[in-house]
């Protein structure tokens, strides 16, 4: 295997690996992101009815 191959290879796999855990970041913080926005919001539009 030549020495330039192996650099691709490597940065091949590299980029997958930033590329699957930016993804498994991001499908973690979104929802949670949310579903806190939701609460805001929700507390916001709800809050004066109780008095």
């Amino acid at each position: 295997m030549t020495m330039r191959k192996l650099v691709r290879i490597t940065a091949a796999v590299a980029s997958g690996g930033l590329l699957l855990q930016t993804a498994g970041c991001a499908t973690t913080i979104a929802p949670l992101a949310l579903s806190l926005v939701e609460n805001i919001l929700l507390s916001q539009m709800f809050g004066g009815l109780g008095g």
